[in-house]
């Protein structure tokens, strides 16, 4: 074959795949861009290490004598544990308190929980970084209960929670908290800890190398089987002019009319319409800034 008749043959091959080529390319593209994305967080996350040495080393304050000796000393250990894994702090707080003589629950317990985190520096990878508080209230006289429970999040914690994400760890604690408020506490770290991990941790998605390469070949080829058994359409050689002579043609009537004029109008709502009990993630659940000026999140249930 003649050099000239290979390039211009070579030339049409790629010219005629130019699609299936560039797909390729593209598909290998995300494949290496996930790929690198997933190594590079794995190196992040390895090796990380509490830098945070101001807040106290305590992180069970049973004020409201709910907890036996052993049970405290077993969520200090597990809390230990899931500190050290996850890399945030974890701060478990029970009192008994008439919160409402000083405003409403919500606000009360929200404050409280807030400023004991603060002022007390907490915060793994820095003064008021990266952490979670749950404040637990066991007031109750006269029949009249101001029992419930908030959850204070601050850092990645806080950027990572949605309203829907604590409604769950504080539903954990209500399910166990009349059977036992350790098991309530257990249940409710764990399930801090499950929501963490989970957004720390999320998958990328994974393209096999073999879906990428063979994947578009597959299809071209197929594509182009098909393509070459058909005959190419006949070309067309007439057109609503070529048998009529224009020498006595005229135009008649050279009018527009315009018959009917029907407008349907529709609202479009764009609105998202979200809530708290949404399963959508979105982060900074119960956002707000406490009185010492850091950015928390949270939420309480009351029982």
């Amino acid at each position: 074959m003649d050099k000239s008749v290979r390039r211009l043959a070579i030339k049409q091959y790629f010219k005629y795949f130019s699609f299936w080529f560039g797909a390729l390319a593209i598909f290998a593209v995300i494949a290496a861009f996930f790929g690198t994305i997933k190594m590079l967080s794995k190196g992040a996350n390895a090796g990380i290490g509490r830098s945070n040495f101001e807040a106290p080393a305590e992180r069970v304050y049973d004020y409201a004598n709910v907890l036996e000796d052993y049970e405290e000393n077993n969520l200090r250990n597990y809390i230990a544990e899931c500190e050290n894994k996850y890399g945030f702090d974890i701060v478990l707080v029970t009192m008994n308190e008439d919160v409402e003589s000083h405003g409403y629950w919500e606000t009360v317990m929200m404050d409280t929980a807030d400023d004991f985190y603060d002022q007390n520096n907490f915060g793994y990878n820095k003064v008021h970084g990266d952490g979670a508080l749950l404040l637990d209230n066991w007031y109750e006289k006269d029949g009249y209960s101001q029992k419930g429970t908030w959850l204070s999040t601050c850092g990645k914690v806080y950027h990572n929670f949605s309203d829907y994400d604590i409604d769950s760890v504080l539903s954990r604690i209500d399910a166990r908290i009349d059977e036992s408020p350790y098991k309530a506490y257990m249940a409710g770290i764990e399930r801090i800890c499950e929501l963490e991990y989970k957004y720390e941790n999320a998958e990328l998605p994974i393209i096999p190398w073999g879906f990428v390469i063979f994947f578009p070949i597959c299809f071209a080829l197929i594509f182009a089987f098909i393509k070459l058994r058909k005959n190419p359409p006949a070309k067309v050689t007439t057109t609503p002019r070529t048998y009529v002579d224009e020498a006595k043609t005229k135009i008649i009537v050279n009018q527009d009319t315009f018959l009917r004029k029907h407008v349907t109008q529709r609202h479009i709502d764009t609105s998202s319409g979200s809530s708290s009990g949404g399963r959508s993630h979105s982060g900074g659940g119960g956002g707000h800034v406490s009185h010492g000026g850091v950015s928390h999140g949270g939420g309480g249930h009351r029982r």
